[in-house]
């Protein structure tokens, strides 16, 4: 977990204003018992880093009717989050059907 903070913090330490930022780490437990390390980055661009898919994914928090909604431009990943709960999303852009990776994801305590 240490690895994926620091590397969420060298990532986007890129950002305008990086010394105003607030992070939230959280550790999702998904169905199979999958462990998805989480920091929600909050400043004036909120975003989301995952470590997901054997790799870290970084996510724009994008508009939302309910709960938060990160998605990078292409939509190929997104991370629905409300509450403790989170839900991973994939699009396949040769197939283009969406497919949920992770659906019953709970905030481990």
């Amino acid at each position: 977990m240490r690895i994926f903070f620091l590397a969420t913090v060298a990532v986007l330490g890129l950002c305008n204003g990086a010394a105003a930022l607030e992070m939230i780490e959280a550790r999702y437990i998904c169905e199979r018992d999958v462990v998805v390390p989480v920091t929600y980055v909050n400043g004036d661009e909120p975003h989301v880093a995952l470590w997901a898919d054997d790799r870290l994914i970084l996510l724009p928090q994008v508009e939302s009717g309910s709960g938060a909604r990160y998605a990078d431009g292409g939509a190929s990943y997104v991370w629905w989050s409300k509450g403790d709960t989170g839900r991973l999303e994939f699009t396949d852009s040769e197939k283009g059907e969406k497919v949920t990776l992770f659906a019953s994801c709970t905030v481990q305590e």
